[in-house]
Protein backbone atom coordinates (compact mmCIF):
# COMPACT_ATOMS: atom_id res chain seq x y z
CA UNK A 1 0.00 0.00 0.00
CA UNK A 2 1.15 3.52 -0.67
CA UNK A 3 1.62 5.94 2.19
CA UNK A 4 -1.58 7.80 3.10
CA UNK A 5 -0.64 11.50 3.10
CA UNK A 6 -2.62 13.86 5.32
CA UNK A 7 -3.56 17.02 3.46
CA UNK A 8 -3.06 20.01 5.72
CA UNK A 9 -4.33 22.73 3.40
CA UNK A 10 -2.58 25.78 1.96
CA UNK A 11 -2.74 27.76 5.19
CA UNK A 12 -4.10 27.26 8.69
CA UNK A 13 -7.91 26.78 8.86
CA UNK A 14 -8.48 27.48 5.14
CA UNK A 15 -10.84 24.47 4.84
CA UNK A 16 -8.83 22.71 2.11
CA UNK A 17 -7.11 20.10 4.30
CA UNK A 18 -8.40 16.70 5.46
CA UNK A 19 -11.01 16.61 8.18
CA UNK A 20 -9.78 15.42 11.58
CA UNK A 21 -11.55 12.10 11.05
CA UNK A 22 -9.99 11.49 7.62
CA UNK A 23 -6.57 12.47 8.96
CA UNK A 24 -6.87 9.93 11.80
CA UNK A 25 -8.07 7.20 9.40
CA UNK A 26 -4.95 7.79 7.29
CA UNK A 27 -2.78 7.79 10.43
CA UNK A 28 -4.21 4.46 11.62
CA UNK A 29 -3.79 2.93 8.14
CA UNK A 30 -0.13 4.01 8.02
CA UNK A 31 0.61 2.62 11.50
CA UNK A 32 -1.21 -0.65 10.78
CA UNK A 33 0.99 -1.21 7.74
CA UNK A 34 4.20 -0.34 9.64
CA UNK A 35 3.39 -2.65 12.55
CA UNK A 36 2.51 -5.40 10.09
CA UNK A 37 5.89 -5.08 8.40
CA UNK A 38 7.83 -5.39 11.64
CA UNK A 39 5.79 -7.86 13.67
CA UNK A 40 7.15 -11.32 14.32
CA UNK A 41 4.62 -13.42 12.42
CA UNK A 42 6.34 -16.71 13.09
CA UNK A 43 9.10 -17.01 15.64
CA UNK A 44 10.86 -20.04 17.08
CA UNK A 45 13.96 -20.60 19.15
CA UNK A 46 16.26 -23.06 20.82
CA UNK A 47 17.72 -21.38 23.88
CA UNK A 48 19.90 -22.69 26.67
CA UNK A 49 19.73 -20.44 29.72
CA UNK A 50 22.77 -18.81 31.33
CA UNK A 51 24.53 -21.04 33.82
CA UNK A 52 23.32 -24.34 32.38
CA UNK A 53 26.03 -26.93 33.08
CA UNK A 54 25.57 -29.16 30.02
CA UNK A 55 27.28 -27.99 26.82
CA UNK A 56 25.75 -27.87 23.36
CA UNK A 57 27.83 -30.47 21.58
CA UNK A 58 28.16 -32.08 18.18
CA UNK A 59 30.39 -34.83 16.80
CA UNK A 60 31.56 -34.64 13.21
CA UNK A 61 28.72 -35.37 10.72
CA UNK A 62 26.11 -35.05 13.49
CA UNK A 63 23.51 -32.52 14.54
CA UNK A 64 24.29 -30.54 17.69
CA UNK A 65 22.43 -31.62 20.82
CA UNK A 66 21.90 -30.35 24.34
CA UNK A 67 20.79 -32.73 27.09
CA UNK A 68 19.75 -35.23 24.40
CA UNK A 69 17.60 -32.76 22.45
CA UNK A 70 18.54 -31.76 18.89
CA UNK A 71 19.47 -28.09 18.43
CA UNK A 72 16.82 -26.92 15.95
CA UNK A 73 13.74 -24.78 15.56
CA UNK A 74 10.73 -24.88 13.23
CA UNK A 75 8.87 -21.99 11.62
CA UNK A 76 5.61 -22.12 9.67
CA UNK A 77 5.34 -19.63 6.78
CA UNK A 78 2.36 -17.36 7.53
CA UNK A 79 2.28 -14.76 4.75
CA UNK A 80 3.08 -14.71 1.01
CA UNK A 81 5.03 -11.48 1.51
CA UNK A 82 7.27 -13.18 4.10
CA UNK A 83 9.80 -15.11 2.03
CA UNK A 84 12.78 -14.88 4.38
CA UNK A 85 13.74 -16.01 7.86
CA UNK A 86 16.18 -14.05 10.00
CA UNK A 87 18.37 -16.59 11.82
CA UNK A 88 20.32 -15.66 14.94
CA UNK A 89 23.02 -17.90 16.38
CA UNK A 90 24.88 -16.83 19.49
CA UNK A 91 27.44 -18.87 21.43
CA UNK A 92 29.83 -16.85 23.62
CA UNK A 93 32.56 -19.49 23.73
CA UNK A 94 33.64 -22.66 21.94
CA UNK A 95 35.71 -25.75 22.77
CA UNK A 96 37.20 -27.96 20.07
CA UNK A 97 38.34 -31.57 20.52
CA UNK A 98 40.49 -32.10 17.44
CA UNK A 99 37.89 -30.43 15.24
CA UNK A 100 38.56 -27.76 12.66
CA UNK A 101 36.32 -26.91 9.73
CA UNK A 102 32.72 -26.00 8.94
CA UNK A 103 29.59 -25.93 11.02
CA UNK A 104 26.42 -25.43 8.98
CA UNK A 105 22.83 -24.33 9.33
CA UNK A 106 20.62 -26.79 7.49
CA UNK A 107 17.14 -25.94 6.17
CA UNK A 108 14.74 -28.90 6.06
CA UNK A 109 11.52 -28.66 4.02
CA UNK A 110 9.41 -31.76 3.38
CA UNK A 111 12.13 -34.01 4.76
CA UNK A 112 14.79 -32.65 2.39
CA UNK A 113 17.78 -30.97 4.02
CA UNK A 114 19.87 -28.27 2.35
CA UNK A 115 22.95 -26.62 3.83
CA UNK A 116 22.26 -22.87 3.62
CA UNK A 117 24.99 -21.20 5.68
CA UNK A 118 28.34 -22.36 6.99
CA UNK A 119 31.11 -20.95 9.12
CA UNK A 120 34.55 -22.26 9.97
CA UNK A 121 35.64 -23.16 13.50
CA UNK A 122 39.33 -23.41 14.34
CA UNK A 123 41.64 -23.64 17.32
CA UNK A 124 41.62 -19.85 17.85
CA UNK A 125 37.85 -19.31 18.00
CA UNK A 126 36.25 -17.59 20.96
CA UNK A 127 32.54 -17.95 20.19
CA UNK A 128 30.14 -16.69 17.58
CA UNK A 129 27.31 -14.26 17.04
CA UNK A 130 25.86 -14.71 13.56
CA UNK A 131 22.81 -13.13 11.94
CA UNK A 132 21.81 -14.68 8.62
CA UNK A 133 18.83 -14.05 6.32
CA UNK A 134 17.53 -17.17 4.57
CA UNK A 135 15.49 -16.44 1.42
CA UNK A 136 13.55 -19.73 1.43
CA UNK A 137 10.81 -19.02 -1.14
CA UNK A 138 8.29 -21.42 0.42
CA UNK A 139 4.50 -21.08 0.29
CA UNK A 140 2.15 -20.22 3.17
CA UNK A 141 1.65 -23.12 5.57
CA UNK A 142 5.03 -24.73 4.84
CA UNK A 143 6.98 -25.85 7.90
CA UNK A 144 10.70 -25.13 7.75
CA UNK A 145 13.09 -26.65 10.28
CA UNK A 146 16.54 -25.18 10.82
CA UNK A 147 19.21 -27.45 12.32
CA UNK A 148 22.77 -26.82 13.50
CA UNK A 149 25.14 -29.50 12.12
CA UNK A 150 28.84 -30.22 12.77
CA UNK A 151 30.57 -31.18 9.51
CA UNK A 152 34.12 -30.31 10.57
CA UNK A 153 35.44 -33.41 8.77
CA UNK A 154 34.27 -31.97 5.44
CA UNK A 155 37.16 -29.82 4.31
CA UNK A 156 38.72 -29.87 7.77
CA UNK A 157 39.55 -32.15 10.69
CA UNK A 158 36.60 -34.06 12.15
CA UNK A 159 36.01 -34.00 15.85
CA UNK A 160 33.82 -32.76 18.66
CA UNK A 161 32.69 -29.13 18.88
CA UNK A 162 31.22 -27.89 22.15
CA UNK A 163 29.57 -24.63 23.06
CA UNK A 164 29.75 -24.30 26.87
CA UNK A 165 26.52 -22.86 28.21
CA UNK A 166 27.97 -20.96 31.15
CA UNK A 167 26.93 -17.79 29.34
CA UNK A 168 23.96 -19.28 27.51
CA UNK A 169 23.35 -20.32 23.92
CA UNK A 170 20.80 -19.15 21.34
CA UNK A 171 19.69 -20.52 17.96
CA UNK A 172 16.47 -18.87 16.79
CA UNK A 173 14.66 -17.31 13.84
CA UNK A 174 11.67 -15.26 12.78
CA UNK A 175 9.87 -14.48 9.55
CA UNK A 176 10.77 -11.18 7.97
Amino acid sequence: MAQQVIFVGSSANDGTGDTLRNAMVKTNTNFTELYGLHSERSHAEYNVPYGDVGPVTGNDTEQFVHDGSPVEFTITVTDVSRTEVLIIFSAPSILLSGAQGPIVIQRVVGGVGTYIHGFIVSSIDNGYHIVYEDAHGQSVGTEITYKLINITGSGGVGGVVQFPTTYGFQFCGREI
